[in-house]
């Protein structure tokens, strides 16, 4: 799949894997009636799911100031979510 076809079959808005090699999500992002693709999370990275490692990198990213349809905001929110309570 490829750019063309990610944005045509996708809806805005929404999550999954990449086709870039090396990323490892991609999202939809629609704004003022254009689309584009944003792809972040770097596959030679192995996910460490500790809470601490999970805190760090939030606060090392400063994650609650990311802008929605970035790159970051796409890590943030997807790879390194807060943990549910």
């Amino acid at each position: 799949m490829g750019a063309a076809e990610a944005k045509r079959r996708m809806k805005c808005g929404q999550v999954s894997r990449s086709y870039l090699k090396g990323k490892k999500v991609m999202q939809k992002v629609c704004k003022n009636g254009s689309a584009r693709i944003v792809h972040a999370g770097d596959t030679k990275y192995r996910h460490n799911y500790s809470d601490s490692a999970r805190k760090n990198f939030r606060a090392r990213h400063n994650c609650k100031n990311a802008k929605a349809g970035t790159a970051k905001a796409l890590a943030c929110s997807c790879l390194w979510k807060k943990k549910a309570k």
